[in-house]
């Protein structure tokens, strides 16, 4: 399409976007698992979905496996929302 647009990123790098803005992700093509961190803002008492990292992690030990090997530090877990501040 020729409204696509490439966003090349180097670590610690960061994008913010509308949710309603179209996007989509293309092919990982590094060697090292890709993680990303989704914030969503609204007004407190408004979420229903109360699913954390934590409780996703729980229900795929795969991932729960490769996260673990990535030996990130008690910063990198706690951005994640892996460990309490």
């Amino acid at each position: 399409h020729n409204h696509v647009q490439r966003f090349p990123l180097r670590k610690g790098d960061m994008v913010i976007w509308d949710f309603a803005l179209a996007h989509a992700n293309f092919e990982n093509r590094g060697k090292n698992l890709r993680l990303i961190q989704f914030i969503r803002m609204m007004p407190e008492g408004t979420l229903a979905d109360n699913r954390n990292p934590l409780h996703v992690l729980k229900d795929n030990p795969d991932l729960l496996r490769r996260v673990e090997s990535m030996r990130l530090s008690q910063k990198e877990l706690q951005m994640l929302g892996l460990k309490r501040h």
